[in-house]
């Protein structure tokens, strides 16, 4: 992840392992498939210490993060809900 990505993260205060927090980041591509396998290893990990379970039937809420580079912008973060009832 870009230096500039991870520390518009930090002034949201969202603090991230490499910062001292306690947040993993995991660097992926969508196009390529690039870190999946270490996306699916972070998760699990979290998972595991935390022990987590997930109900088998329910609500699911989840929340997904995109970055992009836009001309005369810069770093522009997007962010999904989605919520599936």
């Amino acid at each position: 992840m870009q230096e500039t990505v991870k520390r518009a993260l930090l002034s949201e205060n969202i603090q991230l392992e490499a910062f001292g927090g306690d947040v993993p980041s995991v660097e992926v591509s969508g196009l390529t498939g690039h870190g999946l396998n270490d996306l699916v290893e972070t998760l699990s990990a979290m998972a595991e210490l935390q022990d987590l379970r997930a109900e088998r039937a329910g609500p699911v809420h989840g929340h997904v993060l995109e970055s992009k580079i836009l001309k005369g912008l810069g770093h522009v973060f997007l962010e999904s809900q989605i919520d599936i009832i």
